[in-house]
């Protein structure tokens, strides 16, 4: 994941426990753009744990 706003959304709602709106307030955001960010985070992570590609194949390393 690329983007530090996207980084920074998934560390406070996943590690820190914070809601939507609460992220927003400390990000100085709309909540909206943390919905936002912190779903498509959720779809990054899970395709890295789950080793899937762009394409939504399965890569190299999770075919063994």
């Amino acid at each position: 994941m690329a983007d530090p706003h996207k980084v920074r959304v998934a560390e406070m709602r996943f590690f820190a426990g914070l809601s939507a709106e609460e992220t927003a307030t400390v990000l100085k955001v709309p909540p909206v753009p943390v919905r936002r960010d912190w779903s498509s985070a959720k779809i990054w992570l899970y395709r890295e744990l789950n080793g899937e590609t762009d394409d939504g194949s399965a890569s190299l390393e999770t075919a063994r």
